[in-house]
């Protein structure tokens, strides 16, 4: 029997998602002990943790939810 591997969506293709993700996080975040880093700096770091992670991603699942729990 023979089975096709299915497309998995890459990182790249869903960088706007992610990034869009991510900023709905930028009036929650606030550091004040650190006033060299700010969102960017963290949103950068969080952009970094999904890439690492995202052969865990099972694309048949929507993928912000999956986002979101990465995120967190």
């Amino acid at each position: 029997m023979s089975h096709q591997k299915k497309n998995k969506s890459t990182f790249e293709e869903n960088i706007e998602i992610i990034d869009e993700e991510i900023a709905k996080r930028r009036s929650k975040w606030s550091l004040t002990s650190l006033s060299w880093i700010d969102f960017e700096d963290v949103a950068q770091i969080i952009r970094i943790h999904i890439y690492e992670k995202w052969e865990q991603y099972d694309s048949d699942k929507p993928i912000k939810p999956w986002l979101n729990r990465v995120i967190s």
